[in-house]
Protein backbone atom coordinates (compact mmCIF):
# COMPACT_ATOMS: atom_id res chain seq x y z
CA UNK A 1 0.00 0.00 0.00
CA UNK A 2 1.04 3.31 -0.88
CA UNK A 3 1.80 6.53 1.28
CA UNK A 4 -0.35 8.18 -1.07
CA UNK A 5 -3.16 5.58 -0.61
CA UNK A 6 -3.18 5.60 3.07
CA UNK A 7 -3.12 9.38 3.53
CA UNK A 8 -6.85 9.21 1.51
CA UNK A 9 -7.76 6.59 3.74
CA UNK A 10 -6.87 8.66 6.83
CA UNK A 11 -8.46 11.82 5.14
CA UNK A 12 -11.51 9.82 4.29
CA UNK A 13 -11.87 8.34 8.02
CA UNK A 14 -11.69 12.14 8.99
CA UNK A 15 -14.04 13.45 6.46
CA UNK A 16 -17.11 10.78 7.09
CA UNK A 17 -16.25 10.79 11.56
CA UNK A 18 -17.44 14.27 10.76
CA UNK A 19 -21.21 14.09 9.49
CA UNK A 20 -21.93 11.46 12.00
CA UNK A 21 -23.84 11.53 15.14
CA UNK A 22 -23.30 13.74 18.15
CA UNK A 23 -20.69 11.37 20.75
CA UNK A 24 -22.40 10.99 24.20
CA UNK A 25 -19.80 11.46 26.98
CA UNK A 26 -18.56 7.86 28.76
CA UNK A 27 -16.57 8.21 31.85
CA UNK A 28 -17.32 5.93 34.32
CA UNK A 29 -16.05 4.33 37.61
CA UNK A 30 -14.50 1.02 36.98
CA UNK A 31 -13.79 -0.10 40.10
CA UNK A 32 -11.19 1.12 42.54
CA UNK A 33 -8.06 3.10 41.22
CA UNK A 34 -9.69 2.49 37.12
CA UNK A 35 -11.60 3.92 35.06
CA UNK A 36 -14.02 3.36 32.12
CA UNK A 37 -13.20 6.17 30.06
CA UNK A 38 -14.97 5.07 27.32
CA UNK A 39 -17.41 2.34 26.28
CA UNK A 40 -19.64 1.72 23.40
CA UNK A 41 -21.58 -1.75 22.76
CA UNK A 42 -21.56 -0.30 18.52
CA UNK A 43 -25.07 -1.59 18.49
CA UNK A 44 -26.65 1.90 18.06
CA UNK A 45 -25.57 5.05 16.38
CA UNK A 46 -24.08 7.47 19.54
CA UNK A 47 -20.08 7.62 18.61
CA UNK A 48 -19.83 6.20 15.26
CA UNK A 49 -20.50 6.87 11.75
CA UNK A 50 -23.46 5.06 9.82
CA UNK A 51 -22.06 6.21 6.04
CA UNK A 52 -21.24 5.31 2.72
CA UNK A 53 -17.70 6.89 1.73
CA UNK A 54 -15.16 5.90 -0.95
CA UNK A 55 -12.96 3.59 0.98
CA UNK A 56 -15.19 2.37 3.88
CA UNK A 57 -19.14 1.19 3.91
CA UNK A 58 -20.55 0.90 7.77
CA UNK A 59 -24.09 0.38 9.39
CA UNK A 60 -25.72 -1.02 12.13
CA UNK A 61 -26.93 -4.26 12.85
CA UNK A 62 -28.39 -6.38 15.83
CA UNK A 63 -25.24 -7.82 15.81
CA UNK A 64 -23.12 -4.71 16.30
CA UNK A 65 -21.62 -1.79 13.71
CA UNK A 66 -20.96 -3.40 10.18
CA UNK A 67 -17.76 -1.98 8.19
CA UNK A 68 -16.73 -2.66 5.03
CA UNK A 69 -14.04 -2.05 2.81
CA UNK A 70 -14.82 -1.04 -0.09
CA UNK A 71 -11.65 0.65 -1.87
CA UNK A 72 -8.93 -1.39 -4.02
CA UNK A 73 -5.23 -1.11 -2.20
CA UNK A 74 -6.25 1.01 0.79
CA UNK A 75 -7.42 0.41 4.16
CA UNK A 76 -10.46 1.44 5.65
CA UNK A 77 -9.44 3.23 9.38
CA UNK A 78 -12.61 4.79 10.69
CA UNK A 79 -12.51 6.69 14.54
CA UNK A 80 -15.61 7.76 16.61
CA UNK A 81 -17.43 11.22 15.45
CA UNK A 82 -15.54 13.32 17.73
CA UNK A 83 -12.00 11.58 18.76
CA UNK A 84 -10.52 11.49 22.22
CA UNK A 85 -6.70 11.12 22.81
CA UNK A 86 -6.21 8.48 25.84
CA UNK A 87 -3.27 8.59 28.23
CA UNK A 88 -0.04 5.75 27.52
CA UNK A 89 -1.80 4.03 30.41
CA UNK A 90 -4.74 2.39 28.76
CA UNK A 91 -6.44 -1.09 27.86
CA UNK A 92 -8.13 -1.03 24.80
CA UNK A 93 -11.01 -4.00 23.51
CA UNK A 94 -13.06 -4.88 21.26
CA UNK A 95 -14.68 -7.68 19.84
CA UNK A 96 -15.22 -8.76 16.05
CA UNK A 97 -16.52 -11.13 13.81
CA UNK A 98 -15.72 -11.21 9.78
CA UNK A 99 -18.58 -12.35 7.65
CA UNK A 100 -17.04 -12.01 4.38
CA UNK A 101 -14.00 -11.19 2.45
CA UNK A 102 -10.22 -12.29 2.48
CA UNK A 103 -8.87 -14.93 4.80
CA UNK A 104 -4.98 -13.25 4.24
CA UNK A 105 -6.25 -9.62 5.30
CA UNK A 106 -6.35 -8.12 8.97
CA UNK A 107 -9.12 -6.23 11.07
CA UNK A 108 -8.97 -5.47 14.25
CA UNK A 109 -8.08 -2.18 16.34
CA UNK A 110 -6.40 1.16 15.62
CA UNK A 111 -5.10 2.65 18.44
CA UNK A 112 -1.97 5.48 19.64
CA UNK A 113 -3.14 7.65 16.46
CA UNK A 114 -2.18 11.25 16.65
CA UNK A 115 -0.99 13.87 14.29
CA UNK A 116 -2.79 15.05 11.27
CA UNK A 117 -3.78 13.60 7.84
CA UNK A 118 -0.63 14.72 6.25
CA UNK A 119 1.13 13.38 9.62
CA UNK A 120 -0.44 10.88 10.96
CA UNK A 121 1.35 8.07 13.27
CA UNK A 122 -0.78 4.95 14.50
CA UNK A 123 -0.65 1.16 15.39
CA UNK A 124 -2.74 -1.52 14.86
CA UNK A 125 -3.80 -5.14 16.37
CA UNK A 126 -4.93 -7.02 13.70
CA UNK A 127 -6.15 -10.83 13.27
CA UNK A 128 -6.84 -12.80 10.04
CA UNK A 129 -8.79 -15.84 9.27
CA UNK A 130 -5.59 -17.64 8.35
CA UNK A 131 -4.93 -17.57 12.17
CA UNK A 132 -2.40 -15.23 12.68
CA UNK A 133 -2.21 -11.62 14.18
CA UNK A 134 0.18 -8.70 13.72
CA UNK A 135 1.44 -5.51 15.42
CA UNK A 136 1.67 -2.72 13.00
CA UNK A 137 2.74 0.70 13.07
CA UNK A 138 2.50 3.75 10.51
CA UNK A 139 5.38 6.62 11.09
CA UNK A 140 5.10 7.72 7.04
CA UNK A 141 6.07 3.78 6.36
CA UNK A 142 4.65 0.36 7.72
CA UNK A 143 6.83 -1.19 10.28
CA UNK A 144 5.69 -4.64 12.14
CA UNK A 145 6.74 -4.83 15.86
CA UNK A 146 5.00 -8.12 16.08
CA UNK A 147 5.52 -9.76 12.26
CA UNK A 148 2.34 -11.90 11.31
CA UNK A 149 2.48 -14.52 14.07
CA UNK A 150 0.21 -18.11 13.84
CA UNK A 151 -1.32 -18.74 16.71
CA UNK A 152 -4.52 -21.43 17.61
CA UNK A 153 -5.82 -18.83 19.92
CA UNK A 154 -7.46 -16.83 16.36
CA UNK A 155 -10.69 -18.15 15.74
CA UNK A 156 -10.65 -18.64 12.09
CA UNK A 157 -14.03 -19.43 10.89
CA UNK A 158 -16.15 -16.96 9.21
CA UNK A 159 -18.66 -15.11 11.62
CA UNK A 160 -16.24 -16.05 14.84
CA UNK A 161 -16.12 -13.95 17.41
CA UNK A 162 -12.64 -12.75 18.81
CA UNK A 163 -11.64 -10.01 21.07
CA UNK A 164 -8.52 -7.91 20.44
CA UNK A 165 -7.19 -5.58 23.22
CA UNK A 166 -4.17 -3.82 23.84
CA UNK A 167 -2.81 -2.98 27.27
CA UNK A 168 -0.20 0.54 26.45
CA UNK A 169 2.34 1.93 29.39
CA UNK A 170 4.40 4.67 27.34
CA UNK A 171 5.79 3.20 24.02
CA UNK A 172 5.01 -0.43 25.57
CA UNK A 173 1.92 -2.76 23.78
CA UNK A 174 1.24 -6.02 25.06
CA UNK A 175 -1.49 -7.42 22.95
CA UNK A 176 -4.71 -9.72 23.63
CA UNK A 177 -6.63 -12.26 21.67
CA UNK A 178 -9.48 -14.01 23.43
CA UNK A 179 -8.08 -13.33 26.71
CA UNK A 180 -5.03 -14.92 26.37
CA UNK A 181 -1.39 -12.03 26.12
CA UNK A 182 0.26 -12.91 22.72
CA UNK A 183 2.92 -10.24 22.46
CA UNK A 184 4.93 -7.32 23.54
CA UNK A 185 5.81 -4.15 21.36
CA UNK A 186 7.72 -1.47 22.13
CA UNK A 187 6.29 1.28 19.59
CA UNK A 188 8.33 3.86 18.02
CA UNK A 189 6.78 7.14 19.70
CA UNK A 190 4.15 6.76 22.65
CA UNK A 191 1.60 4.22 22.94
CA UNK A 192 -0.75 7.68 23.92
CA UNK A 193 -3.81 9.06 21.38
CA UNK A 194 -7.06 8.32 19.56
CA UNK A 195 -8.69 4.62 18.88
CA UNK A 196 -10.15 3.33 16.23
CA UNK A 197 -10.98 0.52 13.62
CA UNK A 198 -9.28 -1.33 11.07
CA UNK A 199 -10.93 -3.31 7.89
CA UNK A 200 -7.41 -3.86 5.62
CA UNK A 201 -8.68 -5.54 2.24
CA UNK A 202 -11.50 -4.97 -0.10
CA UNK A 203 -14.89 -6.81 0.28
CA UNK A 204 -13.96 -7.57 3.58
CA UNK A 205 -16.72 -6.97 6.25
CA UNK A 206 -16.10 -6.77 9.93
CA UNK A 207 -18.98 -6.53 13.03
CA UNK A 208 -17.22 -5.38 15.79
CA UNK A 209 -18.77 -4.40 18.92
CA UNK A 210 -18.05 -3.65 22.43
CA UNK A 211 -15.60 -1.17 22.51
CA UNK A 212 -14.04 -0.51 25.70
CA UNK A 213 -11.50 1.74 27.18
CA UNK A 214 -10.17 1.67 30.65
CA UNK A 215 -7.45 3.45 32.21
CA UNK A 216 -5.05 0.52 33.94
CA UNK A 217 -2.36 1.12 37.42
CA UNK A 218 1.32 1.47 37.15
CA UNK A 219 3.64 -1.12 37.16
CA UNK A 220 4.82 -1.51 40.47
Amino acid sequence: MSRLALLLALTAAFAVAACGPRMEPRTTIAGPGSRVLFEDDLRAPRNWPAAHGSICKSSYASGGYVVENIATGTPCLLGPVQPESFPASVRIEVSARLRKGSREGAFGLMFAGHGGPTGRVFATLGLTANGTYRVASWTGKWAYPVPPTATRTVKTEYGALNTLAVEVRERSVVAYVNGRPVATAELGTEAAGTVGLYVDQRGMEVVFSNLRVVEILPLR
